[in-house]
């Protein structure tokens, strides 16, 4: 893209546990903390060739393979890992990642207390990749942009 001088954009896939760490899952949640990082780094060097650098950080969004892991997640919790599970819960205001939910009917209850009455699908997030890659978005960069179905949390 420099080489060509006609600027561009780099979109990169962060996570909410890129913004809020998980329990259980260090590496995963080190691996979209640094794609914030390097959108950030890379908005700024990259900026004065046109090119702009965002990345987005999907929350729960109902996939199949996500509630797979729920269901899967749901027959081998422990009780210590459970409870474990709840503290976190509380500890960042009963925001639930996959890990923490243990079934899939869990899943469908909690996303009726999100607060647009939305269930965010995959569609949602090309909606995001596809405007941050337009010409319009020609303005924004160095962004992690938040796509949350649910968010309680203040961070």
């Amino acid at each position: 893209m420099v080489k060509q001088g006609r600027g561009g954009r780099i979109i990169g896939a962060s996570s909410i546990s890129g913004k809020i760490g998980t329990p259980g899952c260090a590496a995963y949640c080190a691996s979209k903390f640094a794609i914030r990082g390097l959108t950030q780094s890379a908005a700024l060097e990259l900026g004065k060739y046109g090119i702009t650098v965002n990345s987005y950080a999907p929350g729960l969004i109902m996939t199949p393979m996500v509630l797979e892991i729920a269901d899967r997640s749901g027959k081998s919790t422990s009780d210590e890992t459970e409870k474990e599970m709840q503290t976190y819960n509380i500890q960042v205001q009963n925001f639930l990642l996959p890990r923490v939910i243990s079934s899939s009917t869990q899943y469908l209850q909690l996303i009726g207390n999100r607060p647009l009455k939305h269930d965010g699908q995959t569609e949602d997030i090309a909606s995001v990749v596809s405007y941050l890659a337009s010409k319009e978005a020609h303005f924004i960069t160095g962004q992690c942009v938040r796509l949350l179905c649910i968010d309680n949390t203040r961070y």
